[in-house]
């Protein structure tokens, strides 16, 4: 009885510790297009896709702009950027992504983070919450943290696979699927490769530390 009451007060503490570091997440920005500086080098895989960069007159903000005219009636595209102009040092899998994406005409009905090595043509995809409202911002995020939810277009993934590919990334953009042959356009801003601030895993580290040693002392006194 003891023993659970303790395993109960050490996941309770770690839970606490847990809260109250997270007022004080932080996240470091590795990389970041916000193309508020020209088109940030972005580019698209079909003929029907327009990519502009408009500016908001008389203040300074700007957005990827991506417009679809003559595409199918059913559809897929991929917009993207070369890996190494968003960052050039090593991505690893405690990275993520976040941006955000405005639907302006049509919601799509399928939205991606993808990516592929320089070494696999194959793309790895992660689906993301598709706008289900036209006009309004929506703000995305993908871990880079190998989960099944990472779906290979090669086939046979595995960690080591994802580790490797992303170890070697070539592009990184956004797959937009649609069922309206209608001209329609999308927006992509605040494009943003980012890692968690090491501050907020020592913190952690040092509470559960701390709830170990508590539990011991209290078991050491009633021995």
């Amino acid at each position: 009885m003891r023993r659970y009451v303790n395993k109960l007060a050490m996941m309770a503490a770690v839970l606490m510790a847990w809260l109250l570091c997270a007022p004080a997440q932080a996240e470091i920005i590795l990389g970041e297009h916000d193309w508020e500086d020209g088109s940030e080098g972005w580019l698209k895989q079909d003929d029907w896709v327009t990519l502009t960069d408009p500016e908001i007159a008389g203040v300074g903000q700007s957005w990827l702009d991506i417009a679809l005219t003559g595409q199918p009636a059913s559809w897929d595209t991929v917009v993207y950027v070369e890996a190494e102009d968003l960052f050039a040092g090593t991505w690893t899998d405690d990275m993520f992504v976040e941006f955000d994406f405005w639907a302006e005409d049509v919601t799509p009905d399928t939205l991606q983070l993808q990516w592929s090595s320089t070494t696999n043509a194959a793309t790895w995809s992660y689906n993301l919450n598709a706008p289900a409202e036209t006009n309004i911002w929506t703000a995305q995020s993908a871990p880079l943290s190998y989960s099944t939810d990472w779906i290979f277009s090669g086939g046979g993934a595995t960690e080591d696979l994802y580790l490797s590919d992303l170890s070697s990334i070539d592009w990184i953009g956004i797959y937009i699927e649609g069922s309206s042959g209608a001209d329609q356009s999308y927006q992509l801003d605040n494009f943003r490769l980012m890692i968690p601030e090491p501050s907020q895993y020592v913190m952690l580290s040092s509470a559960i530390l701390a709830c170990f040693a508590a539990i011991r002392r209290r078991k050491i006194e009633k021995s």
